[in-house]
Formats: C-alpha cells, sequence, structure tokens
C-alpha cells in the first residue's frame, strides 16, 4: 500500500524550521513536533500531515484507522488523512507518484507557480490599447500545503508550460489598468489576469 521506498539516515529526512505547521502525524497514531523528530523514533509520518486525528483544511489527519471518526473511513498511509472506503481512489498512488485525493480543485488547497519569459505587445493609442501576449516557461498546479498553510511540499515536478492571452488596458497618464484572459494549453487551464502598472519607456 505504502509502495517503494528510499532508505536515507535517520538523520536527513526532511527539515521543517519548527511551530505548529511542522507537526506530523505517525503512522503508530502519536503526534510528532516535526518529520525529524518522527524519523529519529523510528516511525513513518507524512510530511505536513497535522496532529493526529484534527480536522484541517484537506481532511483528518491520522496514523491509524481508529483515528478517522466518522463510519466507512480509514486512514491513508499514503497521504496521512482518512478517506471513506466507498471512494479507493482516494488513496491511491498514480504512475508519477502523486496521489489524486480530491474530485475538483475546490477540495485540494493547492497552488500553482511558474516561471516563465513572455513576448508581449500592444495596439496604438492614447486611451485605449488592446494586446496580446505568449509564454514559455516551466510550472507546476501541484504543490499541497500543509493544514497550516505555512509549509508545502511538491506532488509532481515541474512541466512545460506555454500560455498565450488576449485583453486591453487603459492608459491614465504613465499608468494603465488592465485585464486579460487566455489559456495554458498543456495543463488544460483558462487564466485571467488584472494588471496594474507604469509605462516607463513609451506608450
Amino acid at each position: 500500500m505504502w509502495g517503494p521506498g528510499v532508505c536515507l539516515p535517520i538523520t536527513n529526512c526532511g527539515f521543517c524550521s519548527g511551530g505548529p505547521q511542522c507537526f506530523v502525524c505517525g503512522c503508530n497514531g502519536v503526534t510528532y513536533r516535526s518529520i525529524q523528530e518522527a524519523c529519529v523514533a523510528g516511525v513513518r509520518a507524512v510530511n505536513g500531515s497535522g496532529v493526529c486525528a484534527t480536522v484541517g483544511p484537506r481532511g483528518i489527519s491520522c496514523g491509524r484507522d481508529d483515528q478517522c471518526g466518522r463510519e466507512g473511513e480509514r486512514c491513508c498511509a499514503l497521504t496521512g488523512k482518512c478517506f471513506a472506503t466507498s471512494e479507493p481512489w482516494r488513496c491511491e498512488s498514480q504512475p508519477d507518484g502523486s496521489v489524486l485525493d480530491c474530485r475538483q480543485s475546490s477540495e485540494c488547497p493547492s497552488c500553482a507557480w511558474a516561471i516563465q519569459a513572455e513576448l508581449r505587445g500592444h495596439t496604438k493609442g492614447s486611451l485605449l490599447q488592446l494586446t496580446g501576449g505568449l509564454g514559455l516557461g516551466l510550472a507546476t498546479a501541484n504543490m499541497v500545503r500543509s493544514d497550516a498553510g505555512l509549509d508545502a511540499s511538491l506532488a509532481r515536478p515541474a512541466q512545460p508550460w506555454l500560455t498565450g492571452d488576449l485583453g486591453a488596458r487603459l492608459l491614465l497618464g504613465p499608468f494603465f489598468i488592465g485585464v486579460s484572459v487566455g489559456g495554458a494549453p498543456l495543463q488544460q487551464q483558462w487564466l485571467g489576469s488584472l494588471n496594474l502598472g507604469v509605462i516607463a519607456f513609451g506608450g
């Protein structure tokens, strides 16, 4: 159920700077102050799982089935969270190592980051201009935060990121306000933005 693992020295099991966001629930059902503390004790834990038997944005943290408060739930060793046995896919490892424990984005407290270079252009105009751009870089939409929202770990490696957008901007002297809509076809995502800025070099 856990899948393949890699042996590491007990002094190299992860890092967390300290505080409530570092608490993890061990597979023995005991809460540890950090992933390092659980590792030194020889106990498997999921980084960012939180205090055992407490409810967070991603569900109930657990190390054992008896810490899941509702009937028909079990503790998933892959996520450190309780899941309904009627939804076994919430505790199944995907080929890339991730776990799809949600049906829609609103169920998952995740965020996205991207690093990209852009080529942008706009039409002429002293008040209103049409804008467009193309971007290419790396991105991921699978950064899962801990219940405290302060610690994070990547669920998947970065992927190629290609974007395109069209919009308009209103010129107010040296300042502008603009809106744009576009998409990232490789990630099958829609994008939208609201922009405020200063025109430093011409119009």
